[in-house]
């Protein structure tokens, strides 16, 4: 049944966000059923992505065929399941954004009067959604299609994001992640950031996650502050992390006579507790 489901998904013939969202989510889901099932699908990269491309509409077909020609003259490699998941997943979100663009523009068509004014807010709508200026490089992009941000390390990325007060979700500047209307998510752990934020390893870096998301949601918002008689006081905590190293230290001493049970006296030298009132002597020689 995992089988029949993965090799006959429906071709997709519009470009449509939906339908590459749903080809994206029923192959992976597919090949999260065949590794439960202990079949190792680590080699199939070339078929899954054969099978993939080719259920794709025309436009992103050769879309992803100009990109693939660019990732060739990098390197000779075949292309990875994992390099088309991302180009998938900025191809449906680029298509998200301008079909909401195109919905918030579009004039009511039973209001007659404001027929020509809605007209030019469609153009103008339009024209700036096929003219979004990448944040980092300035081009004629989206920031998860710029290929600088591709390039950048995962807490790079995050860091960039944070900086410039985006959400870590879509990635836009009008709002945080906590206000996102965007439906998708990260489609390695299904948080609410996105894919190109997601560190591989989990467990190491699970708190790096909390920590950005939750940073970029609530940061100028609330000051931590805690009321006193004398007035209100702000309180910061900082938190840091070394390597405990050791040292030599030089500890006090004295010498001193002391007398053998016999009658004969002997020089020893003892030890000072700077941190005690008085030393005492607690057994004889």
């Amino acid at each position: 049944a995992v089988m029949k489901t993965l090799f006959t998904q429906k071709q997709i013939t519009t470009e449509s966000a939906s339908a590459i969202k749903q080809l994206l989510d029923t192959t992976t889901s597919c090949l999260k059923a065949l590794k439960n099932m202990d079949i190792d699908t680590d080699s199939w990269d070339v078929i899954i992505i054969y099978l993939v491309v080719s259920k794709l509409d025309t436009e992103s077909h050769k879309q992803w065929e100009n990109q693939l020609s660019t990732m060739t003259e990098l390197t000779e490699e075949l292309p990875k399941w994992l390099q088309l998941v991302s180009y998938l997943e900025a191809r449906f979100r680029s298509l998200e954004m301008i079909d909401s663009a195109k919905q918030n523009t579009k004039a009511p068509a039973q209001k007659q009067p404001m027929k020509t004014k809605s007209f030019h807010s469609s153009i103008q709508g339009e024209k700036k959604a096929s003219e979004v200026t990448c944040t980092m490089c300035d081009g004629q992009h989206y920031l998860f299609q710029c290929k600088k941000f591709g390039e950048q390390s995962v807490q790079s990325r995050q860091d960039f994001i944070q900086s410039r007060g985006l959400c870590f979700n879509c990635m836009s500047p009008t709002h945080v992640v906590s206000k996102c209307r965007q439906s998708t998510s990260c489609r390695r752990c299904g948080r609410r950031h996105h894919t190109m934020l997601h560190f591989e390893k989990e467990g190491s870096t699970e708190g790096c996650h909390t920590k950005a998301e939750n940073t970029q949601s609530t940061m100028n918002e609330k000051t931590s502050q805690a009321s006193t008689s004398r007035g209100e006081m702000r309180i910061v905590a900082n938190f840091s992390k070394g390597e405990i190293q050791s040292y030599n230290v030089l500890l006090a001493t004295a010498i001193i006579k002391a007398h053998s049970r016999n009658g004969l006296k002997y020089s020893i030298r003892a030890l000072l507790d700077q941190g005690s009132q008085a030393s005492f002597v607690t057994e004889a020689t």
